[in-house]
């Protein structure tokens, strides 16, 4: 027997609540067979479903979204079917999305250091006061200026 694809979407279809009796379909019948070590582009004009699509890969709907039909496996897995456990390992360490405009996707509120050291954290990639020290390390490994100035600073400034 083979190995499954890595990715495997077949006949998705994604949906917007428009109103109460309506709905929009964003993303409609789509089929991708993605193999280990395989990149695949997602091109289209604004509004066509780009991000919709990426989200679904991750797991993600939007408010008032729903996945209408079709599937999506990881490895043979259906992502659908994963606990919140397994989603967030699978965002943290398999899968992720770097939208368009990152600023819409940070909190404003939090400064830069407090969102890198909740992923650190998180993802068990230090604990302690090595969270910081390993927040820091990593901004200056990206050759960002100032790293101890950009820790405390807000997504805007």
């Amino acid at each position: 027997m083979s190995n499954p694809p890595h990715v495997q979407i077949e006949n998705l279809q994604v949906r917007y609540r428009t109103g109460p009796d309506t709905h929009h379909t964003a993303v409609d019948n789509v089929s991708i067979t993605i193999g280990r070590g395989e990149t695949v582009g997602i091109v289209g004009e604004s509004g066509c479903g780009k991000s919709t699509l990426a989200r679904t890969l991750l797991g993600y709907t939007r408010l008032g979204a729903w996945v209408a039909a079709g599937r999506v496996r990881i490895d043979g897995a259906s992502i659908f079917e994963f606990s919140a456990d397994s989603l967030r390992r699978f965002r943290g360490r398999t899968a992720a999305m770097v939208p368009q405009n990152p600023l819409s996707s940070l909190t404003p509120h939090m400064t830069v250091g407090a969102h890198l050291t909740e992923l650190i954290a998180l993802y068990g990639k230090a604990s302690g006061a090595g969270v910081r020290a390993r927040a820091l390390e990593l901004m200056a490994e990206m050759g960002l200026p100032q790293p101890e100035a950009l820790f405390n600073r807000y997504p805007h400034e």
